[in-house]
């Protein structure tokens, strides 16, 4: 977020940094003693959702850089996962099923109510509004809707085409409303729906190049939207049905099988605590004649995953580089500390190129599971910013990050008032000029 001179961004270990944008060094910090998940401001105080049950909210104040208190709903609205502010209200997105929308009344910075979406498993994730209406994606049902700021109440909600899915935020520009997507089976990296026509209009769609296809964050300079994206990634973003357990002797694996040579750095997981946790190990291993993870590990990194929470959602992990050979099999493995870490996966049996493994004895012999496969993802390529022109609506050209492969997700990207681009993925932040872009 891109506050006057200065960007702040929350990092993964509960503190919220001060950046200095004239010398893009950090200037002061603060201490949240909480895992920050998003956040928003009125220019006076900053607000910060908590990754918590029930949803906490932070305030700060802009000058001085401090914390001044926080406040915490009950009994309904968990974990925040997006905050936008249209007048007095702040609107908080959670992880919910159904869906919820809570309001807090930032003149008394009390409860101002709910709104709650239908749909079942929803995520309300970054939104945007026209001054008439809030726009809320909801991720899991791949869905938005919109919210009359009026009346507080849901007016509307629309789905996005088939194989269009998981969208992460919108940004209201004119009178369309953009919607970044985790792009699905279609390959859509953003899409595009009238807010004059919302349930009745066409929804524009535009697929990105094959690298450039999970979109997270967006901006805006009213000319292009700019698309803070991962490049593909191989793995299954499939249904969360339900969970295996890992601990020290019950380990899980799932196998993948790579479409081309490249260098993998990471691994996200859909996983959570089921108890307070300790540690958790990843290895990559490589697999015998039937598939199963055999030999020592290729690469691992141990994290410690105490502050992952209950909650399922992609954890991400580091790992040191390593090749992947091409049209070749491996294995993800993961273990943990006891209590157990919960790895969700999919009944469906979603993904082709390999399959669901589990391990009783410490990784000696494993038991292979057919019909079911575990969500996850491999990273590798850098992250790029895509430029998208408005008008007309299409894809204009990409960069990529420098050095961006092994830094988690991206997260956020702001144009700053004086007009550089922002990007913050989980560990570093970078400064772009748009104009450059453009050689």
């Amino acid at each position: 977020m891109v506050v006057g001179d200065y960007l702040y961004i929350i990092s993964r270990n509960g503190l919220l940094d001060k950046i200095n944008t004239r010398t893009f060094t950090i200037e002061d910090t603060v201490d949240l003693a909480a895992e920050g998940e998003t956040m928003t401001t009125d220019g006076q105080y900053i607000y910060v959702g908590a990754w918590s049950d029930p949803v906490k909210i932070l305030r700060i104040s802009v000058s001085p850089f401090a914390y001044i208190d926080s406040f915490t709903f009950g009994p309904v609205g968990s974990y925040a996962a997006g905050m936008h502010i249209a007048g007095t209200t702040l609107y908080i997105g959670t992880y919910d099923s159904p869906g919820r929308v809570v309001r807090v009344n930032l003149a008394k910075f009390t409860n101002a109510g709910i709104t709650v979406f239908n749909a079942g498993e929803d995520a309300a994730e970054e939104m945007d509004d026209d001054g008439t209406y809030l726009y809320v994606p909801l991720q899991n049902s791949s869905q938005i809707g919109r919210i009359a700021l009026s009346t507080n109440r849901l007016e509307s909600v629309i789905s996005l085409p088939a194989g269009v899915e998981e969208p992460q935020e919108v940004i209201v520009q004119g009178r369309y409303v953009y919607i970044a997507t985790r792009a699905g089976s279609a390959d859509v990296g953003l899409a595009r729906v009238p807010t004059d026509n919302f349930t009745d209009g066409a929804i524009k769609t535009i697929t990105f190049p094959s690298d450039e296809d999970v979109s997270a964050a967006l901006a805006t300079d009213g000319t292009y939207i700019y698309v803070f994206g991962d490049n593909r990634l191989v793995g299954l973003l499939g249904d969360d049905d339900t969970e295996d357990n890992a601990n020290t002797t019950r380990w899980l694996a799932q196998t993948f099988t790579t479409t081309a040579s490249y260098t993998l750095n990471g691994v996200k997981l859909y996983a959570f605590e089921v108890d307070p946790l300790g540690d958790v190990t990843v290895s990559i291993k490589a697999v015998d004649g039937d598939g199963k993870p055999t030999g020592p590990d290729l690469t691992s990194a141990t994290v410690d995953a105490s502050n992952w929470g209950a909650r399922p959602t992609w954890r991400s992990v580091a790992l040191p580089d390593l090749v992947l050979a091409a049209a070749t099999q491996y294995a993800v493995v993961i273990k943990a500390s006891e209590p157990d870490l919960g790895w969700r996966f999919d009944l469906d049996n979603g993904y082709a190129g390999g399959r669901r493994w589990t391990s009783t004895d410490s990784g000696i012999t494993w038991g292979g599971r057919p019909v079911a496969d575990f969500l996850f993802q491999t990273n590798h390529d850098p992250k790029t910013i895509t430029r998208v022109s408005i008008s007309p609506f299409a894809y204009v050209d990409s960069y990529k990050l420098p050095g961006s492969a092994s830094h988690g997700g991206p997260e956020v990207l702001k144009l700053g008032d004086d007009g550089f681009l922002y990007a913050c993925d989980y560990t570093r932040a970078y400064k772009l000029d748009p104009r450059l872009m453009e050689r």
